[in-house]
C-alpha cells in the first residue's frame, strides 16, 4: 500500500512538474512570439522610413533641379528684360530727336512762308509800279506823238526825213528787241519807246513783226 501510495506521489508530481514546464514553455512561445512582432514592426518601421526618406531625397533633388531650372530662366529674362530696357531707350531717344528734328523743320517752315508772302507782296508792289510806269510812258509816247504829227505838219521836208527813226515800237523788260504793237512776244510786258530811242538805248528789230 506504501508503494502505491508513493507511487501515486510520484506521477502526481511529474505531472506537476510537466505542467509547470509546459506553462513555461507556452510563456516562452509568447514572449518570442511578442520579440518577433516587435522586430516586425521595427524593421517595416524602419523600411517606410528608408523608402521616405528615399523619396524625399528624389524629392529634394527633383525640387533642386526645378530651383535651377526656374534660376536659370530669370537669368534669362532678366537679360532679356536688361536687352529690351537698352533698345526700348535708343528708341526713346531716336524719338525725340526726331521730334526736336520736326520741330525745327516746322520752324524752317514757317520761315519760309514768312518770306514767300513778304516776296510775294514785293511782287505785286512791282508789278503794280511797271504798270503805272507802263502807263506814263505810253501818255508820254502819245503826247510826244501828237506833237510830232503837228510839227510835221508845219515842217513836211523835216518829217519825211526823220519818219522812219521817230514812230512807236515797244520793247520788253527783259529783251533786246523793238516790237510792233501786236507782237507775241508782248504778252508779258509791253514798254512804249521811239524808235530812235531804241536803236540808241541797243535794241534790234524783231525778225518775227519786223517793225
Amino acid at each position: 500500500m506504501k508503494e502505491e501510495r508513493k507511487e501515486i506521489e510520484n506521477i502526481e508530481k511529474t505531472e506537476e512538474e510537466n505542467d509547470v514546464k509546459n506553462l513555461k514553455t507556452k510563456k516562452d512561445k509568447k514572449s518570442v512570439k511578442e520579440t518577433i512582432k516587435t522586430i516586425a514592426i521595427i524593421l517595416l518601421v524602419i523600411i517606410i522610413f528608408a523608402f521616405a526618406s528615399n523619396d524625399t531625397e528624389s524629392e529634394n533633388s527633383n525640387l533642386k533641379k526645378q530651383v535651377e531650372e526656374l534660376t536659370n530662366q530669370t537669368s534669362q529674362l532678366n537679360t532679356e528684360l536688361e536687352e529690351k530696357g537698352k533698345k526700348l531707350e535708343n528708341k526713346n531717344t531716336q524719338i525725340l530727336n526726331l521730334q526736336e528734328e520736326k520741330e525745327t523743320l516746322q520752324n524752317e517752315k514757317s520761315t519760309l512762308e514768312s518770306e514767300k508772302s513778304a516776296l510775294e507782296n514785293e511782287k505785286n508792289e512791282l508789278n503794280s509800279k511797271i504798270e503805272a510806269l507802263q502807263q506814263t510812258s505810253s501818255s508820254s509816247t502819245t503826247s510826244s506823238a501828237s506833237s510830232y504829227s503837228s510839227s510835221s505838219k508845219s515842217t513836211s521836208s523835216s518829217s519825211s526825213s526823220n519818219t522812219s527813226q521817230n514812230y512807236t515800237v515797244y520793247i520788253t523788260n527783259t529783251g533786246s528787241k523793238y516790237h510792233k504793237s501786236g507782237c507775241s512776244y508782248l504778252s508779258k510786258s509791253k514798254i512804249a519807246i521811239n524808235l530812235s530811242d531804241a536803236k540808241a538805248k541797243g535794241y534790234t528789230a524783231c525778225s518775227k513783226c519786223n517793225p
